[in-house]
């Protein structure tokens, strides 16, 4: 059953009807930017209230929403569903690796502060809880190098994420099989 025809999941968002997917794709502007922090706030609060508790691992990403309209100051980004740049209002994301729960989001980012995001969420975190985030898992080029040796001096403990090029796969084949160490994930999905 398609989930816009269903009017109990509505009806628990508060509203008369799911949005269409048409809808959910473009990019509102009725809510001024000024009250995103509030929201964030909120939503954190709300979550802690009902007991989920926060993890110490986090998946931090960007996503490209794409925007069919005619702004002018919007910046084309890469959507990676479409495997090309077009106009889109990039989000940045964190959820908790472990809950599964959205703790962060941030979608008023232009091209030039996008590097810098990582530490805004390592700033809000600590602001929210009090400590750093132990751990975040994001792809390599989410953030700078300047920026990684600043987790590192913060003593968070990050793991980046790269594509496998034809160079780096012949480098792992010359590694003599000795200096391997065998390591056996559990619990993984």
């Amino acid at each position: 059953m398609s989930y816009v025809m269903d009017e109990g999941l509505a009806l628990a968002a508060g509203l008369n009807v799911i949005p269409k997917r048409s809808f959910l794709t473009e990019y509102s502007c009725r809510i001024d930017p000024a009250y995103y922090p509030k929201l964030m706030r909120a939503w954190f609060d709300a979550v802690t209230e009902i007991g989920l508790g926060w993890g110490v691992s986090f998946n931090l990403d960007f996503h490209t929403i794409p925007f069919h309209g005619e702004d002018a100051l919007v910046e084309k980004h890469y959507v990676t569903k479409r495997s090309r740049r077009q106009k889109g209002i990039l989000a940045f994301v964190v959820e908790d690796a472990e809950k599964r729960v959205f703790c962060y989001g941030n979608a008023d980012l232009r091209k030039e502060e996008q590097a810098d995001e990582i530490l805004r969420f390592v700033e809000f975190w600590k602001s929210r809880t009090g400590k750093l985030p132990e751990e975040l898992v994001f792809d390599s080029k989410l953030t700078t190098y300047a920026n990684l040796h600043r987790l590192n001096k913060m003593d968070i403990r990050f793991i980046t994420l790269r594509r496998r090029s034809q160079k780096m796969l012949e480098q792992i084949y010359q590694t003599v099989a000795s200096a391997w160490r065998r390591v056996e994930l559990k619990g993984v999905t």
